[in-house]
């Protein structure tokens, strides 16, 4: 399957906007994108959630860690709004980003907890550089990750990211 993500210019724009601002203490950012899964195989982001600044942890292990109280908003919009949510944060570098080790062993454990709360939805991680994305994604009824083939800045100019 040819997985493909599609984000609206303003939506991306907005995103990056929050993900850019300093913190306190945490190094990076982190925000969740609400996601519908499409026909043709198509993820359509379509609306942008920023953590408050107090619910980040001081972990100086993380570039930046969040507490359980910004998981459970997450968790809670995937059963008020039947919406998936895909997890989003920046490497600040040009080209194709990669999941950290960190992403890779914290990530999966987030995803299943908001598949068990909202099975029929896609829920995922996506990890924005300055010029590129990635993302995996667990789609409704998948145990495994699906890599998106495709990520799309829609608007104009489109720009694709992936």
């Amino acid at each position: 399957m040819r997985l493909s993500v599609r984000i609206p210019q303003a939506l991306h724009e907005a995103a990056l906007a929050d993900l850019e601002r300093p913190h306190p203490f945490a190094a990076e950012r982190i925000g969740f994108f609400s996601a519908r899964f499409g026909a043709e195989s198509i993820v359509c982001l379509t609306a942008y959630h920023a953590i408050a600044d107090d619910d980040y942890v001081d972990d100086p292990c993380a570039g930046a860690r969040i507490n359980s109280r910004a998981i459970r908003a997450a968790l809670q919009r995937v059963l008020d709004e039947q919406s998936g949510q895909v997890h989003v944060h920046v490497h600040h570098h040009r080209g194709r980003p990669a999941p950290s080790s960190m992403d890779a062993r914290e990530l999966p454990p987030l995803v299943r907890s908001f598949s068990a709360a909202g099975p029929q939805q896609v829920h995922g991680g996506l990890i924005l550089s300055l010029d590129s994305a990635w993302a995996d994604l667990w789609l409704p009824g998948r145990p495994q990750p699906e890599p998106a083939a495709r990520i799309t800045c829609v608007g104009f100019p489109l720009r694709f990211l992936l």
